[in-house]
């Protein structure tokens, strides 16, 4: 009797350790707070098992770069108006690209995102369909199949390496989406150990292209076919997912993870109200690298090498300030957008590519 005891009770200890969870609305980060995501680019581990009871071993993930999200409003950001669906949206990276969501109680979508490639104007992705990331509640075995379509215009204006000048460009989108919360146990980051719910989420996404020149459409003149698993491990009251593994083509490789090396921060409205909403082009940088910006608070703007050594400093006195990086080596460089008193309003990344 005493050993049937002693099993039961280490057995209870077992499942408090490992228990199954259900990821609901209240999993996702609120309004107005920041998410750093570290970016492993060369990763070694394994996504693991799916299954019950497992044990996902992520501790070996590295960070080979930092990027911040902020989650706000669509009225926060420059592009908001473009997705009327949305209802939360995300700043990635500083200001280089915006993701707009529709998150109720019943389901995660994205409404689509507004980013800038090209380094000459914002590019506005919207969905007629939105993209689904999640249903609410997910639980172990819970799944879903989606289909989205989105589509976006940009006028070009030059040649982007085809040999002749494109005038415009429209891009169609369509996303198709298998998932399935394939596993429950417990993972262990850099951050921590947590009990948590695997995704396993083979996406798709064919995009066709759409080019005008001399006024004339030429549809479907070029295509790109993509696929990609992912392993998204999501814990109670963390906001965002602990890891993310990427499988590119599905090859049963991962060849990238992001995951977060610390817990979302609350911020603050009035932070996200004042962001100034600064362009950076172009972006690779040859010879010129310019700053746009309609917020007049920024009055300084500093270049800074990867040892963290300013190398350019640059005065703001208008609405675009254009600094010379034509001597600097080729590589990755950081700016800092500051304010009179020296608060850094806006930083992201540039790239020097001679």
């Amino acid at each position: 009797m005493k050993k049937s005891l002693l099993f039961l009770f280490a057995c209870g200890i077992v499942s408090v350790a490992s228990a199954q969870i259900t990821i609901t609305q209240n999993d996702i980060a609120p309004l107005y707070s920041a998410v750093l995501q570290n970016n492993d680019t060369t990763p070694t581990v394994t996504e693991g098992n799916p299954g019950t009871n497992q044990t996902y071993n992520l501790t070996a993930l590295n960070n080979q770069g930092t990027d911040t999200l902020l989650f706000t409003l669509p009225q926060f950001t420059p592009a908001g108006s473009s997705f009327p669906g949305s209802n939360e949206a995300v700043i990635f990276n500083t200001n280089q690209a915006y993701i707009y969501f529709n998150i109720t109680n019943t389901s995660f979508q994205i409404a689509g995102q507004s980013f800038d490639p090209l380094g000459n104007g914002l590019i506005n992705m919207a969905f007629t369909d939105f993209e689904k990331n999640l249903d609410f509640p997910t639980n172990y075995n819970s799944n879903f199949t989606d289909v989205a379509f989105g589509e976006a215009y940009t006028y070009l204006g030059y040649d982007p390496g085809i040999g002749f000048q494109v005038d415009s460009v429209h891009i169609h989108t369509t996303v198709m989406k298998n998932s399935i919360a394939d596993g429950w146990g417990s993972a262990t980051t850099p951050l921590g150990t947590y009990n948590v719910l695997r995704l396993n989420t083979l996406r798709h996404q064919l995009d066709t292209i759409d080019i005008q020149v001399m006024n004339t459409w030429l549809p479907a003149a070029f295509t790109q076919d993509d696929s990609s698993r992912t392993y998204t491990y999501w814990a109670n009251g963390v906001g965002f997912p602990l890891a993310e593994l990427t499988d590119y083509q599905d090859l049963g490789v991962i060849s990238s993870a992001t995951w977060i090396p610390a817990l979302p921060q609350q911020i603050g409205v009035n932070e996200f109200a004042n962001i100034p909403d600064m362009s950076v082009f172009p972006n690779p940088s040859v010879e010129t690298v310019n700053f746009a910006s309609n917020g007049s608070s920024v009055v300084l703007i500093n270049i800074l090498n990867s040892n963290g050594q300013i190398v350019r400093t640059a005065s703001v006195t208008g609405d675009k300030t254009s600094i010379d990086v034509a001597d600097l080596a080729t590589g990755m460089y950081f700016y800092q957008a500051t304010d009179i008193n020296g608060t850094i309003l806006e930083k992201g990344k540039i790239n020097v590519h001679h």
